[in-house]
């Protein structure tokens, strides 16, 4: 999710291309560099880019701010509130989609218990039913 500016040339769009958004000046809202920018800068990464991170916030409504201040773009985030705040406009960034794995770890005894097989069946669903074994 990439949060921009009301003003911005790229803000009316639904969705946004990540690699369209590599000579931004960024704002980075992960000041401690945890896993959430790890997983920013490897989707750039695969984009073709490094991001130019010009502000290190050190969290999420303070970079808010410097986007809508004009300062720097994009404040990127997949989670958050569903809706922007005045003077910011979110929009998805896609390309390259974001690759998550989710492993689980089932104990013999209980693999065949139902409970068990539902809550694996959803989580292979929700993952978009990948080619792991279930």
């Amino acid at each position: 999710m990439a949060v921009l500016p009301v003003g911005h040339p790229l803000a009316g769009r639904d969705e946004v291309e990540l690699a369209e958004l590599a000579c931004e000046r960024w704002v980075d809202n992960d000041f401690a560099r945890g896993w959430c920018r790890r997983n920013l800068v490897e989707a750039c990464t695969a984009a073709g880019f490094r991001p130019p991170f010009h502000v290190e916030a050190h969290d999420y409504p303070t970079a808010l701010a410097f986007v809508a201040a004009g300062i720097g773009s994009p404040c990127c985030r997949a989670s958050g509130p569903p809706t922007s705040p005045p003077g910011r406009v979110r929009c998805r960034s896609c390309r390259p989609t974001p690759v998550r794995s989710i492993l689980a770890v089932v104990r013999d005894a209980v693999a065949a218990a139902p409970p068990v097989e539902a809550a694996l069946a959803e989580l292979h669903a929700r993952g978009g039913g990948g080619t792991g074994p279930v």
